[in-house]
């Protein structure tokens, strides 16, 4: 077994555990996250395991020593990030998240979170608070908010997240100088937003740990805003996680999260928007395409089209300005290509490339991260379906657009879809591909 494992011999890896433990295929693939059919080709020798991402799984599932696979101790997961605070806010890494999440959501019996504790592991700036905090300065708030997340949308999370962290750092100082109730409210709300916006920059980078940090945080500061935006901003911040949930195969605690979702809408003093509303269908679909469940994704998907019929009755909040055509395209397109990748049935790689193609045609300029993090799925649907030719070519606009931007997630798009042309050997468009890929994924890149 040390062998195998130092080789990442995963097919001799997968057999052992399934004569050890009588498990069936299925009944494995349960366990760490791949359909039945994944498992097959793994132990026929078919497909070779190179993503890291779903080898940190299996080892964190198997419960297989990190070291044995070549990491080193506490990366194999994402309870760990070698940071010397990490002992001060440790609830955020370890398997209780979703309950801490869910007592700050709801109000479960819990108390609130000391959120001065939480802010003295971010950055200090050095800057003096003003004595008084007035509607312009919040407004300046947001206004730096906005340029922010305009960056992260064109050019990814990795190259603004300090900013923004630091932003936010600055901010934080201003929650206890006088000010009058609205514009505490108001001012709490922008403060939430940037935990947002940067545990979304983050999670970009793949720090998840600090992304999970920045999001608690902005959800104890939305339970704190007497604010109508509070309850939309909440939910977002549950799908924000859910997102990240399903990046990192954890679909039981995607499931959790949206749960939540759907509970904070139903508790929640104010309404939610349409948009808001749309992306809890879509990400409560794309836990069913995971699951390989297609009938339960297909209902989750038309009660997201049901949504955008509904009239809007709360102003668009700026987390969600984003959510257009192409965005809408792009979420059911996904998550036709999820639901591919986990039952095997390739006819949901056929339905996901239009949706696919309309979303990267319609992203504008504004939007580069947005429109390049979709390529690989549209190359992937191709190679499904059996176009090469169009996965290749679809592919190498991935690798070219996805290199440009400051994007640890958008690169781990094109590590899945190295897995999906892989599957078809040496064929010279997949095998030119692949070397695309592997020369934009070499460890010299930052």
């Amino acid at each position: 077994m040390r062998r195998a494992l130092a080789d990442y011999d995963f097919a001799t890896v997968l057999r052992s555990v399934r004569r050890t433990t009588d498990y069936s295929q299925e009944r494995l693939g349960e366990l760490v996250g791949l359909s039945q059919s994944r498992i097959s080709l793994i132990e026929r020798r078919t497909h070779r395991l190179r993503d890291i991402a779903i080898v940190s799984r299996i080892a964190s599932h198997l419960g297989i020593p990190p070291d044995l696979l070549g990491f080193t101790i506490g990366t194999s997961t994402v309870e760990t990030t070698g940071r010397s605070d990490d002992q001060e806010v440790d609830w955020v890494f370890r398997r209780d998240f979703v309950t801490v999440v869910s007592g700050t959501t709801l109000g479960l019996g819990t108390a609130p979170l000391d959120l001065d504790r939480l802010a003295a592991l971010l950055p200090h700036t050095g800057v003096e608070p003003p004595g008084r905090i007035g509607a312009a300065d919040v407004a300046a708030i947001e206004q730096v908010t906005a340029a922010l997340r305009s960056c992260d949308f064109s050019r990814g999370g990795g190259l603004f997240r300090d900013a923004a962290v630091a932003q936010l750092r600055s901010v934080l100082t201003l929650r206890n100088q006088e000010c009058a109730s609205p514009v505490r409210a108001r001012l709490l709300v922008a403060a939430a937003d940037l935990g947002l916006l940067g545990g979304w920059m983050n999670y970009d980078s793949e720090l998840h740990a600090d992304a999970r940090r920045l999001w608690v945080l902005a959800l104890e500061l939305a339970r704190q805003a007497e604010h109508p935006a509070a309850v939309d901003l909440t939910v977002d911040l549950l799908l924000r996680m859910t997102h990240q949930a399903l990046h990192l195969h954890r679909v039981e605690e995607a499931e959790r999260l949206v749960q939540l979702g759907h509970a904070a809408v139903v508790s929640g003093t104010h309404p939610v928007s349409t948009y808001t509303a749309n992306s809890l269908a879509t990400n409560q679909a794309w836990c069913h395409a995971a699951r390989g469940d297609a009938a339960a994704c297909d209902r989750a998907l038309d009660r997201s089209v049901e949504l955008l019929d509904t009239p809007e009755t709360t102003a668009t909040a700026p987390w969600s300005a984003h959510v257009g055509s192409a965005e809408l395209a792009a979420r059911q397109g996904h998550a036709y290509f999820t639901l591919a990748m986990a039952s095997g049935n390739l006819q949901h790689a056929a339905r996901a490339v239009p949706l696919l193609q309309e979303a990267v045609r319609d992203y504008g300029p504004n939007y580069a991260r947005a429109r390049a993090i979709q390529l690989p799925g549209l190359a992937g649907a191709h190679a499904l379906i059996g176009d090469l030719k169009a996965a290749a070519h679809v592919g190498g606009q991935a690798v070219t657009e996805i290199t440009a931007l400051s994007s640890r997630r958008a690169l781990g798009r094109l590590r899945t879809l190295d897995t999906v042309v892989g599957e078809h050997g040496t064929e010279a468009p997949a095998a030119e591909l692949r070397e695309q890929i592997r020369s934009a994924l070499t460890p010299t890149r930052p």
